[in-house]
C-alpha cells in the first residue's frame, strides 16, 4: 500500500478542484492507499460544516458526498493550521473527521517520498 497526499487550495472558488481532487481521494481509498486530503489557503473553507453542501461541479457527484465518502472510506482530512487563523475560522467549525495540522506535521508525512497531488 502506498501513500497519497492530495493538496486542497480552493473550494467554491473554484469547485472543479476539490470535486476532482477528492474523486481521486476516493479512488485512492477504495484501492487500499493511504490517503491524505490536505486543504490549505482557500481549501480550509472546506472542512467547514455545511460549506460544501452546495458545491456540485457536474459531471462531478456532489463534493459532501465525496468528502463522507473519503472519511467513511478512512481517509485522513488535514486543515491547515495557519491558514484557518488567517482566515478566522475555528476548530470547533469543523466537521467530524477533519485535523488540524500544522506544515511540519505535512512535511513529516511527505519527506519518505511519497505521491503528492495538487489541486
Amino acid at each position: 500500500m502506498s501513500r497519497i497526499l492530495l493538496n486542497v487550495s480552493h473550494g467554491i472558488d473554484i469547485p472543479d478542484r476539490p470535486s476532482a481532487a477528492f474523486t481521486l481521494a476516493t479512488a485512492a481509498i477504495a484501492a487500499e492507499h493511504e490517503t491524505v486530503v490536505s486543504l490549505t489557503i482557500e481549501g480550509v473553507y472546506l472542512a467547514q460544516k455545511g460549506y460544501s453542501d452546495a458545491i456540485h461541479a457536474p459531471p462531478f457527484e456532489r463534493l459532501k458526498d465525496l468528502m463522507d465518502l473519503f472519511l467513511e472510506g478512512g481517509g485522513k482530512l488535514w486543515v491547515c493550521q495557519k491558514c484557518m487563523k488567517r482566515r478566522s475560522i475555528s476548530p470547533d467549525s469543523l466537521i467530524p473527521g477533519s485535523e488540524v495540522v500544522s506544515a511540519t506535521r505535512v512535511i513529516e508525512f511527505v519527506a519518505p517520498g511519497i505521491s503528492v497531488l495538487s489541486f
